[in-house]
């Protein structure tokens, strides 16, 4: 018990977390939402990439931030360049699969760091329909190149629609 209790004591509540996260994003609505729009081509380079995932079961406001991590330099700009490079439309998705009110239980905020510059994009991968990147702007497919990057760390993909699945595990 004495070891539950100093575990307990040294538990903190935070708004911001060490990548750079905030502990809510409004990419936990019901539905689908589309970040602040921005063309990610016009992105040149980026400094660092924070990837952060919240659980979409807690409303908007409410911390629902499940892990995240920081991709460096050359990390980040390999991703950058896979997302950009990824079909335009968004996907994989089969939507056959699935009921059409539901929307996953998960989903990923990018936000890369670029000089003054902070955008995000959304990362949808874990239901029949609506996957993939979204800048506001575009909506591109999770592709290996892409979606292998996302997961690592205390990010995990742990279950989702078999298309997105597979295809980030290929």
């Amino acid at each position: 018990m004495a070891l539950a209790d100093r575990i307990l004591d040294s538990a903190r509540a935070f708004e911001t977390d060490q990548n750079g996260r905030d502990a809510s994003s409004p990419v936990q609505a019901a539905k689908f939402v589309r970040p602040e729009s921005f063309d990610l081509a016009s992105v040149d380079d980026v400094e660092s990439t924070s990837v952060c995932q919240y659980t979409r079961s807690v409303p908007p406001g409410q911390p629902a931030l499940m892990g995240s991590r920081l991709l460096a330099r050359q990390p980040a700009s390999a991703l950058l360049d896979a997302i950009r490079s990824a079909p335009e439309g968004g996907g994989p998705d089969s939507p056959q699969s699935c009921l059409h009110d539901m929307y996953g239980d998960t989903a990923i905020t990018l936000r890369l760091h670029a000089d003054d510059f902070t955008p995000e994009v959304y990362v949808y991968y874990d239901w029949c329909f609506g996957n993939g990147f979204d800048d506001g702007t575009t909506r591109r497919e999770l592709t290996l190149q892409s979606c292998l990057p996302l997961f690592g760390g205390n990010v995990a993909l742990f279950s989702g629609s078999s298309a997105p699945f597979q295809r980030c595990h290929e």
